[in-house]
């Protein structure tokens, strides 16, 4: 059975086509792709999505339908994530994608963001990297956290804090100022003060980035060490080198990153807020190494439906 995975986020919608093992345990990926958007660009921090960023949407989703007949796939699986779910025109988008494409899109709750990401991370790493770990989906949106120990998710939590509405609010300068990234991290402290409170007791030793800002991260890293080459699909980050590539984003401006191999003009804006995000969980959870997991969200919509359904 072929199923075709429409994540509509808000910085980025992604599409997989994927099939299944014989087991129906694990998915095969045969396509996937993502396509900017920005949807929450200009209205997210008033909870509303402009016209633009829905005609946007829209063009993006009419492509991917167009890669899901060639594909032939049996089902669609979409989900709308945290720009939708808290835009007051939100249901109102959902409804045109269904009369427009016929698309039946499915509104997900942080917790429930949380509990696919986790099921996708499974299916990309051995069980040795789930023992005390602690997983992270930076959204444009939201910020997705998973703990993990003994391969069981433990503690979930999603706040509505990810990097559009970060510089949406605060339009740090060209390159960030050391106040502005000190303001970013007050913020974020207390976003995630209950988090921290609970993860002092709990004191994972690994982040598991999940897809999306840690792909670039390891593509930035692939550009300058052989080491970050593979064909896994997870990938161990040494903590000085990401270190070492914070310092450099942070003292970038927009032209440095656009011009910088292995980093995609469409996360040139961001991706300085994405490393700060998880600059600070590393110090703050006194992290020891970061994974980068290829499978997230997407692969991990794809396995649950299978599993649901018991198909």
């Amino acid at each position: 059975m072929k199923v075709g995975v429409l994540d509509l986020g808000t910085n980025t919608f992604n599409i997989l086509v994927a099939e299944y093992d014989e087991s129906g345990t694990k998915i095969i990926p045969l396509y996937s792709e993502e396509c900017p958007v920005k949807l929450g660009r200009d209205g997210i921090h008033m909870g509303y999505l402009v016209p633009e960023a829905l005609i946007r949407g829209l063009s993006t989703l009419e492509y991917f339908k167009k890669i899901l007949d060639e594909h032939a796939v049996d089902k669609i699986l979409a989900i709308a994530t945290s720009a939708i779910r808290t835009a007051q025109n939100g249901t109102r988008f959902i409804k045109t994608i269904a009369d427009t494409l016929h698309i039946e899109v499915r509104l997900v709750s942080g917790d429930e963001e949380a509990d696919l990401v986790y099921k996708g991370v499974q299916q990309a790493l051995p069980g040795t990297c789930l023992q005390k770990s602690l997983i992270l989906d930076i959204g444009g949106g939201s910020l997705e956290f998973i703990f993990v120990e003994s391969g069981q998710s433990i503690l979930t939590q999603s706040i509505e804090i990810g990097t559009a509405r970060i510089l949406d609010q605060f339009k740090p300068s060209n390159i960030i100022k050391p106040a502005e990234i000190d303001f970013i991290e007050q913020t974020l402290h207390s976003h995630l003060l209950p988090l921290l409170t609970d993860m002092k007791a709990k004191k994972p030793n690994v982040l598991i980035g999940a897809s999306g800002a840690f792909d670039t991260f390891r593509d930035l890293l692939a550009t300058i060490g052989s080491e970050y080459k593979s064909l896994n699909p997870y990938l161990v980050i040494r903590r000085p080198a990401f270190e070492s590539l914070y310092q450099t984003l942070i003292h970038s401006s927009l032209d440095d990153r656009l011009r910088m191999k292995g980093l995609p003009d469409f996360r040139a804006e961001m991706i300085v807020i994405a490393a700060i995000i998880v600059n600070f969980v590393v110090h703050k959870f006194e992290i020891e190494s970061i994974i980068q997991s290829d499978f997230a969200l997407k692969e991990g919509v794809a396995i649950e439906w299978k599993r649901a359904h018991n198909l």
